[in-house]
């Protein structure tokens, strides 16, 4: 939940800092996107809305603990004009990139 570490491990964020209120603003891309990132209060997982504009991106982020680790299971749900542009097979590996990143940057330890 440290969203200003974001690009440490996503490279689709250029920058992540923080906005007015609870939410963060977001360049994405190289900078040529630019959008808030919030986390949604509410649930018991982490919960993450991500806006640029033509993409409204919900994703939430399940922690359970097994055996000796914790198994993290990431889903998202996409809308908006840049879904069909992303495409339904490049969006379906999003979590599973995203879990692979962080689990390097982590030092495996995920």
């Amino acid at each position: 939940m440290d969203a200003e570490r974001l690009p440490a491990w996503n490279p689709a964020f250029t920058s992540v800092t923080a906005g007015p209120g609870s939410a963060y603003r977001v360049h994405a891309l190289g900078g040529a996107l630019r959008g808030t990132l919030e986390y949604v209060d509410g649930t018991a997982d982490i919960a993450m809305l991500i806006t640029v504009p033509g993409l409204r991106e919900e994703s939430t982020w399940v922690l359970e603990v097994s055996g000796s680790g914790t198994r993290v299971t990431h889903r998202i749900r996409q809308q908006g004009a840049l879904v069909p542009l992303i495409g339904a097979k490049e969006a379906a590996m999003v979590p599973h990139k995203r879990l692979a990143r962080l689990q390097a940057h982590l030092g495996g330890a995920l």
